[in-house]
């Protein structure tokens, strides 16, 4: 690997903190704005510090745990392959601030990196089949970083899907999606990250988390803002189609009530069903257990906040 080698710290929290130092694999999709989890927005105010560091959850600790088996699983099947666990964070020869971490590197027959993923039922579909393998996007790109940063010419995904069917997946090192790559993280590391400016808001569910903790303790006083018209005149138009729309739909919810009757479930045409079928639900009664046991629910009770966005 033609890379520097930075030591990988032992807890979780310093490794967190290196990570800032630069962009890495899992940062480029979401920058890209191909990433389920997180936003451009969201990795911008991580790298500055602007959110607390995210404890490992269990998805995460799974993954980690899951690495071992599934490169053993993957060295069967390739018994002429030789791997070795990286225990470093790597960095680009020339550019600091472009930063891995590769869950193997492997070393014979030919050098390269091995990615593991441990993919759950719900994520299967992006991984096509054996007649028409894919890589879902975020993947792509983040293996493509590895390959950049190590000046390395292969990856092998090893993709356990639904932990019972073991796939392979082969990335080459692509110079035109590289060069794409180069620009859009250059930009945002020097334009955004270096400069302190935050990146374009988007729609998806990572930037409003993000906003919601960099913004989670706000002045008790008035702003003027004088670029707000247009986006108040664009939110009325929206939230009128909304409600267009609920209400129509509201309506075909009725038609289907109606044909349905006193039938629970209804065959459609296709391979699709309608059912309407009594659920019972049952809800803590709060009002009368403040009222039985005043004490426990003090005790019990948890105040919370947030910020709710009124638009009058």
């Amino acid at each position: 690997m033609n890379c520097r080698r930075l030591k990988k710290p032992k807890k979780h929290h310093d490794w967190l903190e290196l990570r800032k130092k630069g962009l890495t694999g899992t940062d480029i999709a979401a920058i890209a704005g191909e990433s389920p989890y997180e936003s451009a927005l969201s990795v911008y105010a991580n790298k500055l510090s602007m959110l607390p560091p995210k404890a490992e959850n269990e998805a995460m600790a799974v993954g980690t745990f899951m690495e071992d088996p599934i490169t053993s699983l993957w060295l069967k099947r390739n018994p002429d392959a030789k791997v070795r666990k990286v225990p470093y964070v790597l960095q680009h020869q020339d550019h600091d601030w472009m930063l891995g971490n590769i869950d193997r590197h492997i070393i014979a027959p030919s050098e390269g990196v091995l990615e593991i993923k441990c993919v759950g039922p719900n994520a299967m579909r992006g991984w096509g089949s054996e007649d028409e393998p894919k890589i879902p996007t975020q993947y792509h790109l983040q293996v493509m970083w590895y390959l950049m940063v190590c000046g390395l010419r292969d990856c092998r995904i090893a993709a356990l899907l639904g932990g019972t069917q073991l796939i392979e997946r082969v990335v080459t090192y692509d110079k035109e999606m590289a060069e794409a790559i180069m620009e859009i993280s250059h930009q945002f590391w020097f334009d955004h990250i270096k400069k302190g400016v935050p990146p374009a808001i988007d729609d998806s569910q990572a930037t409003t988390t993000a906003l919601s903790g960099m913004f989670a303790n706000p002045q008790e006083r008035e702003l003027v803002i004088p670029n707000l018209s247009p986006w108040l005149q664009r939110y009325d138009v929206v939230t009128a189609k909304i409600k267009e729309l609920e209400k129509e739909k509201e309506g075909i919810t009725n038609n289907l009530k109606a044909m349905i009757g006193d039938q629970c479930v209804v065959a459609s045409c296709l391979d699709r069903s309608v059912s309407w079928k009594p659920t019972t639900t049952n809800r803590f009664d709060t009002k009368t257990f403040k009222t039985d046991y005043p004490a426990l629910y003090e005790r019990y009770t948890k105040p919370t906040t947030s910020r709710r966005l009124l638009v009058k």
